[in-house]
């Protein structure tokens, strides 16, 4: 939805030709609607890195030291891992900085 919106008021603003009232309302509209679109994709890529840095943990810590009970939870942590947590706007886009700096780069350069 927010995509839709945002893409909505890029043409509203791209397609005015002279500095008016309306242009700069449709201008702030749009910053605003970016600046929400980069604080949920913000979100998502603190999931996944969130996610990097247990995975990390868990690897470097002295796990070949344990005894054989913690090292399958060592195993079974790191395997539990491995599909990360990703948040998405509903099964359509991961939201993480990547896809955000692709779709914000698409909208704006490419139409």
């Amino acid at each position: 939805m927010s995509m839709a919106s945002f893409s909505v008021s890029l043409v509203k603003v791209a397609s005015q030709s002279e500095i008016s009232g309306v242009l700069i309302k449709d201008s702030v509209f749009l910053l605003s609607q970016l600046i929400h679109i980069l604080l949920l994709t913000v979100q998502g890529q603190f999931v996944l890195n969130s996610n990097d840095e247990i995975i990390e943990s868990i690897y470097d810590a002295s796990w070949y030291n344990a005894n054989k009970k913690t090292q399958l939870l060592f195993v079974l942590s790191i395997r539990s891992c491995l599909s990360p947590p990703i948040l998405s706007a509903g099964g359509l886009l991961d939201l993480n900085l990547k896809n955000f700096a692709e779709a914000s780069f698409k909208n704006t350069f490419l139409k």
